[in-house]
């Protein structure tokens, strides 16, 4: 699960910086700065939980509530 928090956070955070970019027409269709942030933001606490938080419960609740929905 660790693993998969490092992945997706680090995939969300690439998909909201390049939607911030002028680059953001060539491989995403209309990403708006609402859906940007809110990439970023996803992503860096994803990436938090995944790269640096150690305990395994706060890990599974932060994932395991963004998984389901």
């Amino acid at each position: 699960m660790r693993n998969y928090a490092r992945v997706v956070g680090s995939v969300l955070v690439l998909v909201g910086l390049v939607g911030l970019t002028s680059l953001a027409g060539l491989f995403l269709p209309k990403l708006n700065l609402v859906e940007s942030f809110f990439h970023i933001s996803v992503g860096l606490m994803f990436v938090y939980v995944g790269f640096l938080h150690r305990d395994a419960e706060v890990l599974r609740s932060v994932v395991g509530a963004w998984a389901c929905c």
